[in-house]
């Protein structure tokens, strides 16, 4: 053990090996945690891994060492409620302008509730069967 924290290498590295990816969600307001892991992780791919809500799987990251996001298929029906206006009705994702945040709403597979969440995306880019999202 005392090796491991001698060796020039990354700590992680050194207890293990053949460690290849570090899989853990460490964006938007956690971003910062990921940045001081890296102390201990060096060069080691890490990967944000899924993004979800309490109601729904939303999104799974794109590569590893990126903040970009792409929306994963589920039930749930997805709308977005501009923050910046005050009086805004929800939009759907083929309204959404890229940069701009929006709170998530979502509604269950079975139409049963419809849920506006704490949670603020970013749209990146609108494609054709999904959304590119950065947490903001």
């Amino acid at each position: 053990m005392e090796r491991a924290f001698d060796s020039e290498q990354a700590l992680a590295k050194v207890l293990w090996p053949k460690l290849k990816r570090i899989v853990a969600f460490g964006a938007g307001e956690y971003y910062e945690a990921t940045a001081q892991m890296k102390q201990f992780t060096g060069d080691i791919p890490h990967n944000n891994g899924y993004y979800y809500t309490e109601e729904t799987i939303y999104g799974r990251a794109v590569a590893d060492n990126s903040d970009l996001f792409e929306t994963f298929p589920s039930g749930s029906f997805h709308e977005y409620l501009p923050l910046q206006e005050p009086t805004a009705v929800t939009i759907l994702s083929t309204d959404t302008k890229p940069g701009v945040p929006y709170q998530l709403v979502v509604t269950n597979s079975a139409g049963l509730y419809r849920y506006v969440t704490d949670h603020i995306v970013c749209i990146q880019e609108a494609q054709l069967d999904r959304l590119l999202f950065t947490i903001y």
